[in-house]
């Protein structure tokens, strides 16, 4: 997650750097190992959490980069894809599951 002591949110610095912690939905991890890997996503203005989109949408809880429409991302192995920011909660959490044998095709 990228520049996690600001707020930004596509591609807008929403909240400028600072100490404070914001809340669980804009500091930590992306992805909730603890849910089956159930991503928090955001709508397409990344002000509501929990709707379809995981990419570029808010640096709260969600893959964020500072690359127009989208984010680069390593992949297990070892490879480097880029991700559409119009990519859903749907294809990252079958990119990051490891037991469910989903097979996913990024264009």
């Amino acid at each position: 997650m990228a520049d996690k002591s600001a707020r930004w949110q596509t591609g807008q610095m929403i909240s400028p750097p600072t100490t404070q912690i914001y809340n669980n939905s804009n500091n930590g991890a992306w992805a909730n190992g603890g849910s089956n890997n159930s991503l928090r996503g955001w709508d397409t203005t990344g002000t509501i959490q929990f709707g379809q989109y995981s990419v570029n949408k808010s640096n709260g809880a969600d893959v964020y980069a500072f690359h127009p429409g989208g984010a680069y991302v390593i992949m297990g192995d070892g490879s480097v894809q880029y991700l559409k920011e119009n990519t859903t909660a749907i294809v990252v959490s079958q990119l990051i599951s490891y037991n469910e044998g989903e097979v996913v095709t990024l264009d």
